[in-house]
C-alpha cells in the first residue's frame, strides 16, 4: 500500500531537539567512558594483573563504539532541524525556506530554491515539545576506595589490631604480604564495573527515548522520507539499547571476580589469625603477642618474627591454590570481553558459555533471572552489526517529498 507524503515541521523540529539532547547526554556518556572504565593505575597486583590489560582494550573499543553512536546522532538532530524547514513550505516543495534560514560555508551559496545550501541552519523556530519516558543522567565520576583491611580483620577480634601495628612498627605484617601477592584494590574492579552498568543504562535510556520520539512521529510524518526515518531510528535506539544488558553483565562479571578475591583473602587473613593466636602465650590478654615480643631481647622477637614470616609462607602456598580457582572465573571475564569488544562476530550460545562460570555461582533467583535476561539481550547481535554507522539523510533534489 502507498504512503502519500504529509509532514508536520514543527513536530519533526521536536524530534530533532529530542535526538540532539540525546546526542548530547551520549557524548558525556561515551567521555565517561573513556576516564572511567579503566584500570586506575598502580591499583592491580597478583591475579588482578592479567585483566588489566583486556581492562584498558575493552575501554578503549566501548568508548569508540560509543562515540560513533554520539556522532550519528548528533548530526541526525542537524539534519531534522534542517528538515522541518524544507517542509514549511509544502506546497512550494522546494529548499527555499532552509536557504534562507542557512548560512553558507562559502558565502552565501546557490540562490536556486532547488538547490540545497551546505552551512548551518538556524534553530526552527516554534517547534513541538519532545519529552521521552526516561529521566537521562550524569553517572558520578567516582574514585576507586581502598579495601577496608581493617574491618576484615576485626571482626570479632579487637585484640588482633595493635598486635598487627606492632609488628609493622618492628618489620614484618603477614596480612599486607599476603594481600599484596594475591591481589590489589579489588574494589576497583566493582567501580569499574559500576561504571560500565551506569553509562550502559544511560545509552539504554537514551534508545527508549529515542524509540519514543520515533513512534510519536509517525501519526505526522508520511511518505519515503518518513519510512526511511523509521527504519533508521528503530535501528539506532535498538543499537543504544543494547548497550544496557552489556553494561550490566560486564559490572556482574567484575563484581563477581571482586568477591571472590575478598573471600580469598579473607580466608587468608583467618589462617594468619589462627596463626599469631598460636603465638600467644599468655590466653586473654589482648596485647599478648606484644607483651611476648617486648619481653625478649632484639634476637629474640627478631627470631619470632622469622618463625611467623615462615609459617606465613606456608598460608600463601595454600591461598596461591585459591588464587588457582579464581583464575577460573578470571579467564572467563578476559573471555567475555573479547566477546564485547567484536560482539558481531560473537552468538547467544558462547555468550552463554563464556558466562557459565559467573552464572552457576550467583544464587539468588531474581539476580539469576536478570541475568539470563541480560545474556539473551545482549546475545542478540543483530542489533549491534545492523545499527546505522552514518547520520539520517532525508534525501537530496525531490526525495523529500516522495510518496512512499
Amino acid at each position: 500500500m502507498s504512503e502519500a507524503f504529509s509532514a508536520r515541521p514543527t513536530e519533526i523540529a521536536g524530534l530533532g531537539k529530542l535526538v540532539d539532547e540525546i546526542g548530547a547526554n551520549a557524548d558525556y556518556l561515551s567521555r565517561t567512558t573513556g576516564a572511567m572504565a579503566g584500570p586506575a593505575n598502580g591499583q592491580y597486583s597478583g591475579v588482578m594483573q592479567l585483566l588489566v590489560t583486556p581492562l584498558n582494550s575493552l575501554r578503549d573499543t566501548t568508548a569508540q563504539r560509543q562515540r560513533s553512536m554520539t556522532t550519528v546522532l548528533q548530526k541526525t538532530g542537524e539534519e531534522l532541524n534542517k528538515t522541518a524547514w524544507v517542509y514549511i513550505d509544502q506546497e512550494a516543495q522546494n529548499y527555499a525556506a532552509l536557504n534562507a534560514h542557512t548560512r553558507g560555508l562559502n558565502g552565501n551559496g546557490s540562490s536556486d530554491p532547488n538547490t540545497e545550501i551546505q552551512g548551518t541552519t538556524d534553530a526552527f523556530q516554534g517547534a513541538v515539545s519532545y519529552r521521552g519516558p526516561e529521566t537521562l543522567e550524569v553517572p558520578a565520576c567516582k574514585v576507586s576506595v581502598p579495601p577496608n583491611l581493617d574491618e576484615l580483620i576485626s571482626k570479632g577480634r579487637d585484640w588482633l589490631k595493635p598486635i598487627l601495628e606492632y609488628m609493622t612498627e618492628i618489620g614484618y605484617n603477614p596480612i599486607n604480604d599476603i594481600v599484596d601477592k594475591v591481589a590489589g584494590n579489588w574494589n576497583d574492579l566493582r567501580r569499574v564495573g559500576e561504571a560500565y552498568k551506569e553509562v550502559g543504562e544511560n545509552f539504554e535510556k537514551g534508545g527508549k527515548n529515542l524509540e519514543w520520539g520515533r513512534t510519536t512521529v509517525d501519526a505526522h510524518w508520511d511518505g519515503r522520507a518518513a519510512v526511511s526515518f523509521q527504519d533508521f531510528a528503530g535501528r539506532l535506539a535498538a543499537g543504544m539499547e543494547w548497550e544496557g544488558p552489556i553494561g550490566r553483565l560486564i559490572c556482574t562479571a567484575l563484581e563477581r571476580v571482586a568477591d571472590e578475591i575478598e573471600k580469598t583473602v579473607q580466608e587468608a587473613i583467618n589462617k594468619i589469625i589462627e596463626l599469631l593466636e598460636s603465638q600467644v602465650e599468655v590466653k586473654g590478654v589482648k596485647s599478648a603477642l606484644k607483651f611476648a615480643l617486648k619481653k625478649v631481647p632484639v634476637a629474640g622477637w627478631a627470631y619470632q618474627l622469622g618463625d611467623i614470616a615462615w609459617q606465613v609462607k606456608n598460608v600463601l602456598n595454600h591461598v596461591l591454590d585459591l588464587v588457582e580457582a579464581i583464575k577460573t572465573t578470571v579467564d572467563s571475564v578476559k573471555e567475555f570481553i573479547e566477546f564485547v569488544k567484536d560482539p558481531v562476530g560473537g552468538l547467544k550460545e558462547g555468550l552463554e558459555a563464556k558466562l557459565k562460570p559467573i552464572t552457576d555461582k550467583i544464587e539468588d533467583a531474581q539476580k539469576k533471572k536478570e541475568m539470563a535476561d541480560d545474556i539473551a539481550a545482549a546475545g542478540n547481535v543483530d542489533t549491534v552489526k545492523n545499527k546505522p554507522q552514518n547520520a539520517y539523510d532525508v534525501g537530496a533534489g525531490h526525495q523529500p517529498w516522495d510518496n512512499a
